[in-house]
């Protein structure tokens, strides 16, 4: 397999994690996580030449090698992004054909009986 390739842009768009931005090709997604009562943010930098697939094996790895936070195996960790599975779209599509930087994706988290549940610490699974 090739290497990746790498964008020889430096700077593009508004400015640092906004729209548009790029930095060594690199654009920043934040990806929300909706399966606690609290929901926070964190973000990722995402090559320009990556493919949707790509992108969402990375967001469910990470969000699955979190610190105390099992997802049992049976369960569906959804990628959203305007209410709207990622998963749902053609795999090997690039990603800057749904991103331009600076956007959210949201993860949720649902059961084998497609009910959406979040994780209360010291309760563990609850249904939302």
């Amino acid at each position: 397999m090739p290497p990746a390739r790498r964008s020889t842009r430096s700077r593009r768009g508004a400015g640092w994690h906004k729209k548009g931005y790029r930095d060594r090709g690199d654009m920043w997604i934040n990806i929300r996580r909706a399966m606690y009562p609290g929901p926070f943010v964190r973000g990722t930098d995402v090559n320009e030449y990556a493919t949707l697939g790509g992108f969402l094996d990375d967001v469910t790895r990470d969000v699955r090698m979190e610190e105390g936070f099992p997802i049992p195996g049976d369960w569906l960790l959804d990628v959203q992004r305007r209410g709207k599975s990622l998963f749902l779209e053609p795999r090997e599509d690039p990603i800057t054909d749904y991103f331009d930087g600076g956007e959210t994706v949201t993860c949720k988290v649902f059961d084998e009986e497609g009910e959406q549940r979040i994780y209360e610490f010291g309760q563990g699974w609850t249904y939302k």
